[in-house]
């Protein structure tokens, strides 16, 4: 007998002759046959012999396939009697196995297939087996039966277990049963001898690992995300009692349990929970060998991919894409517009279904449902103005072709105005400008106002000129000065035409003599040397010659210090003539008694000066100096004295603490009595002063002083005051070297004194313009970056109200937004500072603030506007609703309401009403009202500061039942609506049960101006959409809507709107900032402005003139360059272009010149400036990329400069400048601040980029939020290159206000209510600033991961009504959020909590009325949003039966075959959306928001596809605006488009997979508005990818994701085509977007055949290049250095080779053409890429060895673990149950073995 052999003894292998991998190709075969007896017939051909082996049954199992395979299937019942019904009911049957009688349940779902009785008597059984062996059923058909009948039963089952899961976890896990007594130390101890409690610790760890991982592994079988979810499905459908769900649910398990057969990912994910599981009993090192062994595989998704592709084989063939309406799979046939396949019918231009509108010779739609004439889009004078060339044909009067013209002062005049051409000139100034005030001088020349300040006098400008010299010579403009007459120092006129010398009036040595006098007349001469001649410098030296070199004698002169410390070594400096430097010299010191002490030389300066370091006692020292051994002096000479005295103790030193501000200061040393009595004669005392403040180089600082004349222990000083706040340490010193002691104990350590900063004042509060906040002002710069609130600030602030912010939008100025409350700060209410809280700026020691400020009224009173709107005609049943909400001025608090009404007729009843109203609302029932009775209803609003404003509204009632109509505006201020702005009109319809009961609405949109293009999208729908530049400016414009109910046209109403619109202002812009610096070496000087344009786009030509002064001295600009003396600068033609050139050479060096262009359209006309400082030389010159309008400060803000130089710049700095000058707009004391160098502020810090060598580019990017709102900044940049010429730009720019103040609630206070009831939400108080009205306002409730979810459009109404919106699951809160905008889309969000009441149960009838109330109705009224809103809110919590939905997330399953009811509706609403309106941002991302509501997988493939084509829609809004979709938007589309994409095939639904592409590419572009150069990635995870992108310079190493990604560098190729500087889009751009997307390992929706998905070895990685600016791609191919790609294997395969590879969309097919590999290590793998596209690693068949197939004669090597065959028992192994079924049952007698048992039986019958 062989030796046994142990199963899975090689990888992959069970038995001698049965391998893993030929079981699983059996069970695929099995799976995929039609017939049992199909099967049978492979089972006996492939496996006969061996089944005649096995002991006890082989024989009959040989025989009955010997009869299958000769076709003898009759006589099987006899066969079949004789082994399995011993079998079935031997003794031997294990009693284990009766828990659950699986053949009988089998029986009971097989046999009423072939219509067989169910019973297990032995002459059914056999009976049975041939009938089954016999029928036509496919083992398909068959294993799904078998699971419909068995998934019932796991239910059941399953939730009984869901139901007892705790008693079964504790019947289960470990007792401590498995513990004894050790009576040798009486503990309990375990069976292994370990302490019980350690062992039962240990014991319960090894069972929660194991019970929770059975618990996973349950969850991963049945799709759910965990045992919670999966419990709380089955208790809802167990406890339904709802066949149709319970139905549902088995299906949707079957689909889950056969999708780890036959999908990849299903399947790896199963595999992957239950090694992880199995890692919690292992080591992962050891489960994952032990798989290999069992496999034959490294990873589970190889397994996977080929487990796939067996039971995928010889699948009926379907059509895996989209069935078009002619029944051709993914054909292109589609349904006209009356929903005929391929009809005939189609819209007109009006977008009627075979309407009869057309377009005219203009282009225009006309006729039809458009309503507009024949010649819609003619001029007045028959032109069409659809022509991209057209300009306006009539003059400014009106006339066809005339010649009227608005001349400079912007009024119409000449041809038939009957005004002169030269009507105004009287009005022009010398320059030729309209009220210019520019005049001429007293030589003719033109020049600006002189300007007059304080109490000056005003001088005529005709007497004097700048171009007079002092002899009343008048010069050309620009003329040098030395060639005029001017006054010299001695005030005489000099030169020119004066005949006169420079020196008129002065001596020889330059003085005036008109300014000498008897006291210094003895000084006229002082200029005279020794030798008698004026300047000559020559002085006698100390051997007495005249201009001698000290070389005539020996001499000391003086020495230096005249006093020094005793016993201190001190330099001492002679001063003298004589020391040679070949001699040897001594410093000599005689005392009065003869003694004498010499020092060597230490230093020779020269022959006159020369140093000795000393060490002398306290005593009086005669100086000389000894050459060559021979003293200087003999008795009769006696040389300088040197003073060596005492140490003196100071006792005090005063003042020790001296305020900054004074140039100087007065201190005074104190010693003991009589200190200094002998040492005044000595010279001078100083203070040594040292401190790191005050240190230059390591040096101290001397201050010398002076002895005190009146006491003799005193020492003055007067010393300068630093300019900065410091503490230094001093000494007294009498030689200015040697320290003395200091302090009452001779301490070595100074006195201290302190330099204090002024504190800064608290010097104004003042309300501002909006009422609803304050500034406080300060005379000083403050201390601010640690005065982050108002109670860091302010003694009290309770007045400041709840919510009060402190914004400090400079050092010197705080903005205080005013919270809410009662009794808020008010006029002439104070302000404290807190003590010892404000302190100076930038100071180490500064006092602190103290003190209080009254609030004073704001600058400009705050207007109230009141504003009263409602339905102006009611029904005869209807109702009165008024509000006044949108009245503004209120500053931020309530406003007080006062009503009142007058009519024709009594209203004694209406006026009682309105007597008991204060507040902005009021309702009344219509029948106070007489029919078709006008009624004028007034209200007078008052807010806090007095100011008030009325308005009224007339009101009717109808005597008929009609709907009725209010026109909301949205978006425009109607009294003030900018022809440039786009807005919308909303017909808001009200039904009445009574009278008029909810129906199918008729809108009908009109005007009174008829060649206005009403939108033909909307021209019939809800909301009339008004395009931006459609309506004439200067005129009143009436819109009108008809409404009527569908069923009932005749009874119709009629409800009108006046727009009052005017033109925008012309934008001019000037490129490179507010003030520049230009060399006049620079050559051709270019100032651009042709970046201005008109909002309005009116069809006219604009014109430009630019003007020009030099205001250093106030002229003109007059050429400086030789030669063009008396010219200007600008010359005339110059002048009226938009890009201005002048030569540089022009401007006079160290002036500054404005240069202002003012640009004009017809009576408008506006202007910019720019200063420009002229410099010698060429300094760089610095351009900044103008931004046109304010900032927003919510969002990040990136500055551009282009830097032009010569020499290589050395250093450069961005700052905020000019924060102490007021801006231009005069509301703000001074430009704000901000710490550029504070990297806190800062998304990335700023780097200079090089184009090349002569222009660089940097970026500052300021993160979102550090900009204060409502503040002008001066930003400068500041370069200086290495040869130290220096250059800056500026430019001023200001950040929009925020609005401020908002509160919102429920009406009435109580922020409570019951989920789905309907609810009104005020938001009310909002302050914004006068200009940036009207307001909008969204409503968002927060979901559980935090995020916003939009439920309100954006609307223009304050009071918003809606649905109550349910509780998050596990709370009773809800967070809603009111997001107010203002006209310029500044937003601000506030936040509210609401208590929720939850609804337990709905009837079915509630649940029929809450969608007729809240869904119907609003579809009647085409209100389709709010209807998809309230749809997708009551969804979730109950269906249309009433049932409570449960909250869990959906199971994900494919495509349906049929779309579900609720699907379908969503579906129909959000096309609705689509075509009833012009998207913008907030409706598109209101959408967005409802697509987490819809499950795709509801859907069939066509409505997949439309869902796509919604989605495109709304994310393409995104694309061209400054909006990004929010970050829970672009996860709900993520989530969609994987949903869809899952179990799409690529070979079939390519069209699919390309709108994915296109949503995902469009959200990219989206967020390019987020992105700065060198700012981080937006990374977006994704469940089949992430998706990273950002901008940068293409250089460096790239990562395709912030985690495991891969490294790119894309070579030198790209980083030099898209470096800081390329054309782009815009003109110019600095580097580019990149974006990435990195698919998951399991993804892979490009490979169209199974051979490529099979030998796909890596992750597949889309690389793409964007224009920064408009999001297209750039097309990268044909690199001469190739993009390196390094790409790590994460499906690596047995014995292949590898090559990279990148997705050819052409051939639709993996290629290598273009692309190289580089092997680094086994796994990782470099792609070298000429081009950019979707890049992974192929596995390629070794060249050397025949690769295997899959072919149905092999025996392929492919393998299986024991795990997959459990796990898949029910799916692929169903055709096994049936055949062991089939044979008989004489194998269940071995199921009973164990396993070895069996290994012996099947290797003993191995041949």
């Amino acid at each position: 007998m062989e030796s046994q052999e142990e199963p899975f003894q090689s990888p992959g292998k069970i038995f001698s002759f049965l391998s893993v991998d030929n079981l699983v190709k059996l069970a695929g075969k099995l799976y995929n046959q039609k017939s049992p007896l199909g099967s049978l017939g492979v089972l006996c051909s492939n496996y006969g012999k061996h089944l005649r082996q096995i002991p006890e049954v082989g024989g009959v199992m040989g025989e009955m396939c010997s009869m299958i395979v000769a076709g003898e299937v009759d006589d099987m019942s006899r066969k079949c009697y004789s082994l399995a019904v011993p079998a079935m009911f031997g003794p031997q049957y294990p009693v284990a196995l009766r828990s659950i009688n699986f053949p009988f349940e089998l029986m009971k779902i097989l046999l009423p297939l072939v219509n067989h009785p169910v019973s297990l008597e032995p002459e059914n059984i056999c009976s049975a087996q041939e009938e089954l062996i016999n029928s036509d059923m496919s083992i398909q058909s068959t294993a799904e039966e078998l699971l419909d009948g068995l998934i019932p039963i796991l239910i059941d089952y399953g939730h009984g277990i869901c139901g007892e899961t705790k008693r079964i976890y504790d019947y289960l896990k470990p007792k401590n049963t498995s513990c004894y007594l050790d009576y040798n130390n009486g503990e309990f101890i375990a069976w292994d001898g370990s302490p019980c409690a350690e062992f039962l610790e240990r014991e319960m760890n090894r069972f929660d690992n194991e019970f929770n991982g059975m618990i996973r592994i349950v969850s991963t079988l049945t799709g759910f995300r965990n045992k919670n979810e999966l419990c709380r499905n089955l208790k809802a459908v167990v406890n339904s009692k709802d066949e149709t769900q319970f139905e549902t649910l088995v299906s949707d398990f079957k689909d889950q349990l056969l999708s780890f057969l036959f999908e990849e990912r299903q399947c790896t994910n199963l595999l992957n929970s239950i090694q992880k599981f199995m890692e919690t009993l292992a080591p992962a090192e050891e489960v994952r060998a032990q798989f290999h062994q069992m496999t034959g595989y490294r990873t589970t998704q190889a397994l996977c991919v080929d487990t796939a592709r067996l039971f995928n084989r010889k699948k009926k063939e379907v059509c895996k894409g989209i069935v078009d309406c002619a029944g051709v799979c993914n054909g292109d046939a589609v349904r006209d517009c009356m929903r005929v396949c391929m009809g005939p019918a189609v819209r007109d231009c009006a977008g009627e279904c075979n309407g009869e509108a057309y377009e005219n010779n203009c282009g225009f739609c006309v006729g039809g449902r458009s309503r507009r004439p024949d010649d819609f889009g003619t001029d007045k004078c028959g032109v069409c103005r659809s022509g991209e060339d057209y300009r306006i044909t009539t003059d400014c009067h009106g006339t066809c072709y005339g010649s009227a013209f608005f001349d400079k002062c912007g009024e119409c005049v000449g041809g038939e105005t009957g005004r002169s051409d030269s009507d105004n000139d009287h009005r022009y100034d010398c320059r030729g400008i309209c009220d210019g005030g520019w005049v001429q001088d007293a030589c003719g020349y033109c020049k600006p106002p002189r300007k007059v300040r304080g109490d000056a006098v005003e001088i005529d400008p005709s007497t004097i000129s700048k171009q007079m010299d002092c002899h009343g010579t008048c010069h050309r403009p620009g003329t040098r000065p030395a060639i005029k007459a001017r006054m010299n120092e001695c005030g005489f006129c000099v030169g020119g035409e004066t005949g006169l010398e420079l020196t008129e009036g002065m001596n020889a040595c330059d003085q005036c003599l008109n300014m000498l006098n008897e006291t210094n007349v003895n000084e006229t001469l002082s200029c005279m040397g020794c030798d008698g001649v004026a300047k000559s410098g020559k002085e006698f030296d100390a051997c007495g010659v005249c201009g001698g070199d000290g070389s005539n004698c020996i001499a000391v002169e003086a020495v230096s210090p005249s006093a020094v410390k005793e016993n201190s070594p001190t330099k001492v400096v002679l001063s003298g003539a004589g020391f040679d430097k070949k001699s040897q010299l001594k410093c000599v010191f005689i005392v009065s008694g003869g003694a004498q002490y010499s020092f060597d030389m230490t230093d020779r300066v020269s022959r006159q000066e020369m140093a000795c370091e000393v060490n002398l006692g306290a005593g009086v020292y005669e100086v000389a100096v000894e050459r060559d051994g021979t003293l200087n002096q003999d008795d009769s000479d006696s040389g300088p004295i040197l003073t060596v005295f005492q140490d003196t103790v100071i006792l005090e030193m005063t003042p020790t603490d001296i305020d900054l501000g004074e140039d100087t200061f007065e201190a005074f040393l104190t010693a003991d009595v009589g200190a200094f009595t002998n040492l005044k004669e000595i010279g001078k005392p100083f203070i040594i002063a040292e401190g790191d403040a005050i240190k230059s180089s390591g040096e101290r600082f001397l201050i010398p002083g002076k002895f005190a004349t009146d006491v003799d222990n005193e020492l003055q000083f007067i010393a300068p005051v630093p300019d900065h706040s410091m503490r230094v340490h001093v000494w007294g010193s009498l030689d200015g070297i040697n320290k003395l002691s200091m302090g009452t104990a001779g301490s070595v350590e100074g006195f201290s004194i302190t330099f204090w900063a002024e504190e800064p004042m608290f010097t104004k509060l003042q309300l501002d313009s909006n009422g609803a906040s304050l500034t406080a002002g300060f005379d000083l710069r403050v201390a601010y970056k640690s005065l982050s609130s108002c109670n860091d600030i302010f003694q009290y602030t309770t007045k400041l109200g709840q919510g009060a912010r402190c914004i400090w939008k400079g050092p010197k100025r705080l903005k205080i937004v005013i919270g809410k409350g009662n009794n808020l700060i008010v006029v002439g209410d104070e302000l404290t500072l807190k003590t010892g809280a404000v302190k100076a700026f930038g100071q180490d020691y500064s006092y602190t603030a103290e003190g209080s400020q009254t609030v004073v009224g704001p600058r400009r009173s705050v207007s109230v506007r009141a504003r009263l709107v409602g339905t102006e005609r009611i029904t005869s049943c209807g109702e009165i609703r008024l509000t006044a909400r949108k009245s503004k001025g209120g500053a931020g608090r309530d406003m007080t309401y006062s009503w009142s009404v007058s009519s024709s007729t009594d209203v004694t009843a209406i006026a009682a009403l309105l007597a008991g109203v204060t507040g902005p609302d009021f309702t009344m029932d219509g029948t106070f009202m007489d029919a078709d009775t006008v009624y004028t209803f007034e209200v007078t609003v008052t807010n806090f500061l007095g100011s008030s404003d009325f308005d009224s509204v007339e009101v009717s009632r109808s005597a008929t039942a009609t709907p009725e109509v209010e026109i909301i505006p949205r978006g425009v201020d109607i009294a003030n609506a900018l022809v440039s702005e786009k807005f919308k009109l909303t017909g808001e319809v009200t039904f009445y049960s009574d009278c008029v009961p909810p129906g199918a609405t008729v809108f009908a949109w009109s005007v009174d101006n008829d060649q206005v293009p009403l939108n033909l999208r909307t021209i019939n729908r809800r909301t009339l959409f008004v395009d931006a530049n459609s309506l004439p400016g200067g005129e009143n414009v009436t819109f009108t809507v008809k409404i009527y109910k569908e069923s009932d046209p005749d009874k119709f109403v009629e409800q009108s709107i006046q727009i009052s619109t005017r033109f925008s202002d012309l934008q001019t812009v000037i490129e490179g900032g507010s003030e520049l610096t230009i060399g006049r070496d620079a050559g051709n000087v270019t100032i651009d402005g042709s970046s201005s344009f008109d909002p309005d786009d009116v069809a006219m030509d604009m014109t430009y003139e630019w003007l020009c002064e030099q205001v250093t001295d106030g002229t003109a600009c007059w050429s400086y360059k030789i030669g063009e003396e008396g010219q200007f600068i600008l010359s005339e033609a110059a002048s009226s272009q938009a890009i201005l050139q002048y030569d540089a050479l022009a401007m006079e060096p160290d002036k500054m010149y404005t240069f202002t262009l003012v640009t004009s359209k017809g009576s408008r006309s506006s202007s910019s400036s720019v200063n420009v400082l002229s410099m010698n030389g060429d300094p760089p010159r610095v351009n900044i990329k103008p931004i046109a309008g304010k900032i927003r400060s919510d969002r990040i803000f990136s500055l551009k400069a282009k830097i032009q130089h010569t020499s290589t710049v050395s250093e450069f700095t961005w700052t905020t400048a000019d924060t102490d000058i007021a801006s231009a707009d005069g509301e703000d004391e001074a430009f704000a601040y901000l710490d550029l160098n504070d990297d806190q502020n800062l998304v990335s810090p700023s780097t200079l980029m090089a184009v090349d060598e002569t222009h660089s580019v940097t970026f500052l990017s300021i993160k979102r939020g550090k900009l204060t709102p409502g503040s002008a900044y001066m930003f400068q940049l500041n370069v200086t290159t290495v040869d130290g010429l220096y250059g800056l730009a500026k430019i001023a720019l200001h950040i929009l206000s925020e609005v401020t103040s908002c509160s919102f609630g429920l009406t009435g206070g109580v922020n409570e209510y019951t989920e789905l009831d309907q609810v009104e939400i005020v938001i009310e108080n909002c302050a914004a600033d006068d200009t940036a009205y009207p307001l909008t306002y969204q409503l968002f409730v927060e979901n559980d991961d935090g995020g916003l979810e939009a439920f309100t459009e954006r609307q223009s109404e304050p009071r918003i009504t809606g649905i109550g919106k349910p509780a998050r699951e596990g709370t009773s809160i809800n967070t809603l959020v009111a997001k107010v905008c203002d006209t310029y889309r500044s937003c601000t969000s506030f936040t509210q909590d609401f208590t929720v009441t939850p609804k337990e149960s709905f009837s079915i009838e509630e649940a029929q009325e809450l969608k007729a109330t809240l869904v119907e109705e609003e579809i009647f009224k085409q209100n389709y949003m709010a209807a998809l809103v309230n749809y997708n809110t009551i969804s979730e919590k109950v269906d249309i039966s009433g049932n409570i939905t449960a909250q869990s997330e959906r199971r994900r399953r494919a495509a349906a075959s049929e779309t579900s009811a609720q699907a379908t509706e969503q579906l129909e609403l959000m096309e609705l959306i689509l075509s009833s309106t012009v998207l913008d941002t907030a409706t598109a991302q209101l959408t967005i928001d409802q697509l987490s509501a819809i499950t795709a997988t509801d859907m069939t493939l066509e409505d997949q596809d439309r869902l796509l084509d919604v989605v495109i829609q709304l994310v393409d809004v995104f694309k061209d605006s400054e909006e990004s979709i929010s970050e829970s938007g672009v996860e709900t589309v993520l989530a969609l488009a994987a949903a869809i994409a899952q179990d799409m095939d690529p070979q079939y639904n390519a069209a699919l997979f390309a709108k994915i592409e296109t949503i995902e590419g469009a959200m990219s572009v989206s967020m390019l508005s987020q992105l700065v150069v060198g700012g981080s990635p937006i990374e977006t995870i994704g469940e089949f990818s992430v998706t990273s992108i950002q901008r940068a310079i293409p250089t460096g190493v790239f990562n395709s994701k912030s985690s495991g990604g891969v490294a790119i560098n894309f070579g030198a190729d790209i980083a030099s085509r898209f470096g800081a500087d390329w054309v782009c889009s815009t003109g110019s751009c600095t580097g580019v977007a990149i974006r990435y997307d990195h698919f998951e390992t399991s993804a892979d929706f490009l490979s169209v055949t199974d051979e490529d998905k099979n030998n796909r070895a890596a992750d597949i990685i889309s690389i793409s290049i964007l224009d920064p600016e408009s999001g297209e791609e750039i097309i990268i191919e044909d690199l001469t250095d190739p993009i390196s790609i390094n790409m790590t294997l994460t499906l690596p395969k047995t014995n292949r080779f590898y090559e990279c590879s990148f997705w050819n969309a052409t051939l639709s097919q993996w290629s290598t053409e273009g692309i190289a590999t580089v092997e680094h290590s086994a796994t990782d793998f470099e792609c070298l890429s000429t081009h950019l596209t979707q890049f992974t690693v192929m596995a390629l068949s070794n060249p050397t060895t025949v690769a295997p197939t899959a072919s149905d004669d092999d025996v392929e090597k492919t393998s299986i673990s024991t795990a997959v065959i459990a796990g898949s028992v029910v799916g692929g192994i169903a055709g096994i149950l049936l055949l062991s079924l089939s044979i008989g049952f004489g194998v269940k007698m071995a199921m009973g073995r164990n396993i070895q048992q069996r290994t012996t039986a099947f290797e003993n019958a191995a041949p």
